[in-house]
């Protein structure tokens, strides 16, 4: 059995219960809402870790959360499970007609950001550089395994959001 805490009115309680079962053939959409509440696709994904990675999961939801902070916009797709690593969930700016501007793989403890090389400030600790084609719209990487990682994710998917 699975509990989540709500704390808000019952208005933006229903407003955040339009949300997806996680069906693991499927893509799915989750228009967020405007509040800071994670919409329930990607609080189902976070608990299938909250078990094997309390901590993992911890990072991941206040990666989400922070992204919900700052865009009011977003929209949550859930990418089809693959062999390694479970559904990732797809951060898309609505309206814009580039793909997700931030990927995490929960379980990794991965995010995958739409950024260009050049994109990246000096200073940067947490985020690399991938070894991947030139065309390759995501071309840095955070690994979400400390505070100081998930702060530095944060503003690069700020940056990634303003491109998209």
């Amino acid at each position: 059995m699975k509990v989540t805490v709500f704390d808000g009115t019952a208005e933006e309680f229903l407003k955040v219960r339009t949300v997806l079962t996680v069906d693991e053939n499927t893509e799915q959409s989750t228009p967020h809402n405007g509040s800071h509440a994670l919409p329930e696709a990607a609080i189902n994904v976070l608990n299938s870790i909250s078990a094997t990675n309390p901590a993992a999961r911890r990072l991941a939801q206040e990666f989400l959360a922070g992204n919900f902070a700052f865009a009011h916009d977003i929209e949550v797709r859930l990418s089809k499970p693959q062999r390694q690593g479970g559904p990732r969930i797809r951060l898309h700016r609505v309206g814009s007609n580039v793909g997700a501007y931030a990927i995490l793989n929960p379980r990794r403890q991965r995010i995958l950001l739409r950024l260009d090389a050049s994109d990246v400030p000096q200073g940067v600790t947490h985020g690399g550089i991938r070894k991947v084609q030139p065309t390759d719209p995501y071309q840095v990487r955070v690994l979400l395994t400390t505070e100081a990682a998930k702060e530095e994710a944060l503003k690069l998917a700020r940056t990634a959001y303003d491109k998209a």
